[in-house]
């Protein structure tokens, strides 16, 4: 039996509701915990990746996704995933130097290429998925391949990031990936195609080569735990073998595991069980990241400024090397610190290079970038930008903001001094860091706000009716 079985589901009560058999609808609407699972690889035959030109006059400039591009001063501690690329990235430079009996040259970074989706399931719906959903799987653009010298561990271990996109229709669509590379057999159908392309760049005809693939769930809600476990689970099964075909398993979690209920939790079965709540409309948004790299990475102060700029809805960048970080981070901001507030601008927590060109829109936006995208010059060139850049810990404002414009900021500052030291000691829980900081900022705008009422000015009243009964008793609301 493969280690990833049929996803089953027990409610809060803890009655059975493994739904392994017959197949049902997902939920009374037809909603599941999953709505599209699409499997991306490069798209043949192959497309170079053209990137666009960003900033504005004589400082625009043509992103690379050379190791150059990264900041030299970024931590040494860095996210694996991010030093694996990289050291990748200088192996492949060092290899094809060899080959040619020259040096290797910092300047040439490996070709990307436009994604694509291999299949998906269900074949129809969400018309986005097609042509926009690949390229949030991979943000950079893809590489064609790599040999078994440059893919390093990534044959083995496979990247996780998620996303965030904003369909035609408003509505937020959140999607996990999870990307690796296979080994490419002489029978695949790519194969030509890849041969030919490597030996073009210079890769020797008798190294193996390996080609990228990315397994992505969307759904309606940010599910990371459950969506990050089950990719793994089924990634296993696809590269170790298993008695049931992927499309089995795929459709096992479209169709036939429910969502929670509004205000409910349950829990799925699969390798372990696996927690999932969903809130409902009373409760704060759901919020499944980890605040530890958000504490780690920016100082109270740096944190103050970015909560502070989001309420000022400004034009806010974050970068970062590593992908995975940048939705953690931009999630925190929407979801903990600003609530009950909402992002009602441009929000796009890892924007792909294919839509680089939207960092010069004119309206406020939040989004988070790679930082092989954007150089420190090109930030520049963006008038009224916040820059926000994790690998180095800082923030930068484009226009001074005036100390006295966040009120209380010493007292709200040395509590969340207190959680992000709490953050440090590993005996204190993700989830109880989160809810503390929910309720420091909750608390800081319920401060603020509670005696509104009051400072309303009402020419006149209609007979009868008093200020109190125009306006909503907030400490009811955030009761």
């Amino acid at each position: 039996m493969s280690a990833l079985g049929a996803l089953g589901a027990i409610d809060e009560a803890g009655a059975d509701k493994d739904v392994s058999g017959e197949t049902t609808a997902a939920s009374e609407d037809g909603q599941g915990l999953v709505d599209v699972f699409l499997m991306v690889c490069p798209r043949f035959p192959l497309q170079r990746l053209e990137p666009p030109s960003v900033g504005l006059g004589d400082s625009a400039t043509t992103p690379s996704a050379s190791a150059a591009d990264v900041p030299a001063d970024a931590d040494a501690d860095a996210d694996t995933d991010a030093d694996t690329d990289a050291d990748a990235d200088g192996a492949r430079a060092r290899s094809r130097a060899a080959e040619s009996g020259g040096l290797p040259s910092p300047a040439a970074p490996p070709p990307r290429f436009e994604p694509d989706v291999l299949w998906r399931y269900p074949l129809e719906g969400l018309a986005e998925a097609e042509v926009v959903i690949p390229l949030f799987c991979f943000p950079e653009g893809v590489e064609a391949w790599r040999t078994e010298e440059e893919v390093g561990d990534l044959a083995d271990e496979p990247r996780f990031h998620t996303f965030v996109m904003t369909t035609g229709e408003k509505e937020r669509v959140h999607g996990s990936a999870l990307w690796f590379f296979e080994p490419v057999e002489q029978a695949d159908e790519r194969y030509d195609d890849l041969r030919e392309a490597a030996g073009e760049a210079g890769v020797a005809a008798d190294r193996r080569l390996y080609s990228p693939k990315c397994m992505c769930l969307l759904s309606a809600y940010p599910f990371v735990r459950v969506h990050e476990h089950y990719l793994r689970q089924l990634f296993g099964a696809f590269r170790h073998g298993s008695e049931l075909p992927l499309e089995s398993y795929v459709i096992n979690i479209v169709n036939e595991v429910p969502l929670p209920r509004p205000g409910s939790s349950m829990r799925l079965h699969c390798t372990g069980e696996i927690p999932c709540h969903l809130p409902d409309e009373t409760d704060a948004p759901l919020f499944e990241y980890s605040l530890r790299p958000l504490f780690k990475r920016l100082s109270v102060a740096s944190l103050l400024e970015l909560f502070e700029c989001a309420l000022l809805e400004r034009k806010i960048i974050v970068r970062s090397r590593e992908h995975a970080l940048l939705c953690a981070v931009l999630e925190a901001v929407v979801a903990c610190l600003i609530y009950p507030f909402q992002w009602r601008h441009i929000y796009i927590p890892v924007l792909p290079v294919q839509l680089l060109h939207m960092v010069d829109a004119p309206v406020p936006f939040i989004m988070g970038v790679p930082a092989p995208l954007l150089d420190d010059r090109t930030a520049q060139s963006i008038p009224d930008l916040v820059f926000v850049d994790l690998d180095r810990g800082t923030v930068r404002v484009g226009e001074e903001l005036p100390g006295s414009l966040l009120p209380l900021r010493e007292q709200l500052s040395s509590e969340l001094g207190l959680i992000a030291h709490a953050s440090r000691d590993p005996e204190v829980s993700d989830a109880d860091l989160v809810a503390r900081t929910k309720r420091l900022f909750m608390g800081y705008f319920v401060n603020r706000f509670a005696d509104y009422g009051h400072q309303i000015i009402v020419p006149s009243l209609p007979r009868g009716q008093s200020v109190e009964d125009l306006v909503y008793d907030i400490e009811d609301v955030f009761d």
